[in-house]
């Protein structure tokens, strides 16, 4: 009997992905590829869009739970690699950081591992500050066509005010969010879900980097659009991701189904 218990344990176990049905994981990543062809935002500068996949991260990692969401979101940026340039325009940069890493924050705020959120934001200001500004150095960056911000530091560090401070927004909220979130409360769950996107903007410190040595922008247009855009596209994909996450979870939480670990219904 005991042997018969743990065979059955293991094959639930193996069925999951930290908790969460691998057919759910498969089927929400399908839709979450399918959704990176719908432009919900267009980046000012014209390089690409942020889809409607993008808006629905939070409700995502709130439904499967952190591990099952980032497998989820994983695969939908896989998918858009492939069908959907527009939404990862920097390719493997895009999946890294666009993808998976926004997803791993998101759920690190879902469930109050702030620890853990405030490890990746140093991690990401040391990323940068330095890359690529500092290593490999000046004479990369020039060689292409690019003003290093290391002469501008002031203009640059104002200017990145909003993904800078996605820390004061998980050390403030660390215990607020996860119980929002999982509040009956339909105005906390959508303050819980405004504030994660910004608190996820840590994942944003680790592209620009990147992002401009692409695209060979100057760092003034970076700053301005750190700035200003940056705020205004993350208010919109928030506001979306509410107006989809609130009712999906108060469903689920009605349904009596069984709930997943680490997930807010």
């Amino acid at each position: 009997m005991a042997e018969t218990k743990s065979s059955e344990a293991d094959i639930r176990a193996a069925a999951t992905i930290g908790g969460a049905p691998i057919s759910w994981v498969a089927i929400i990543g399908a839709l979450m590829g399918a959704g990176t062809l719908v432009p919900l935002v267009f980046y000012i500068e014209g390089t690409g869009y942020h889809p409607l996949s993008k808006a629905l991260y939070v409700p995502v990692l709130a439904i499967l739970g952190t591990w099952g969401g980032v497998t989820s979101i994983t695969i939908g940026g896989i998918i858009a690699l492939f069908i959907a340039p527009g939404a990862a325009s920097s390719f493997i940069v895009s999946l890294a950081f666009d993808f998976v890493m926004l997803a791993v924050v998101i759920g690190f705020v879902l469930n109050g591992k702030w620890k853990y959120s405030a490890i990746l934001w140093v991690a990401g200001v040391i990323t940068y500050i330095t890359i690529p500004w500092i290593i490999p150095g000046q004479a990369f960056v020039e060689s292409f066509g690019i003003v290093g911000p290391y002469t501008f530091w002031p203009l640059f560090i104002g200017a990145n005010w909003f993904d800078l401070s996605s820390i004061v927004i998980v050390l403030l909220f660390r215990n607020k969010i996860p119980a929002w979130i999982r509040s009956e409360d339909s105005k906390k769950m959508v303050a819980a879900i405004m504030l994660t996107v910004w608190a996820s903007e840590i994942s944003h410190l680790y592209g620009w980097g990147f992002w401009a040595i692409i695209y060979s922008q100057q760092v003034e247009l970076i700053a301005i659009l750190s700035a200003v855009s940056v705020p205004m596209e993350r208010t919109v994909l928030a506001l979306v991701g509410a107006l989809v996450g609130v009712p999906l979870l108060r469903t689920l939480r009605k349904s009596g189904l069984r709930s997943i670990p680490g997930s807010a219904w």
